[in-house]
């Protein structure tokens, strides 16, 4: 991450000047349960805490695989 000043963190060399929905819209649509990883992050956990891995129960896995379609 020293390569990059704070402005450009996230981005690193991968910029996008122009929005692009139908881009956006392929590019989540390689993303499913089954391979992809979620991180929970929250200052709720006091700094004690060692976190949690756990496998999430197959019917949610389920409900995340078929999404129903949301229109904007």
């Amino acid at each position: 991450m020293l390569f990059y000043s704070e402005k450009h963190i996230v981005c690193g060399e991968y910029i996008y000047e122009d929005w692009d929905p139908e881009l956006v819209k392929h590019a989540l649509s390689f993303f499913n349960p089954d391979n992809m990883r979620v991180d929970v992050l929250s200052k709720s956990f006091d700094k004690q805490s060692q976190g949690n891995q756990s496998m999430m129960p197959f019917t949610t896995l389920l409900l995340l695989s078929s999404p129903k379609v949301v229109s904007l």
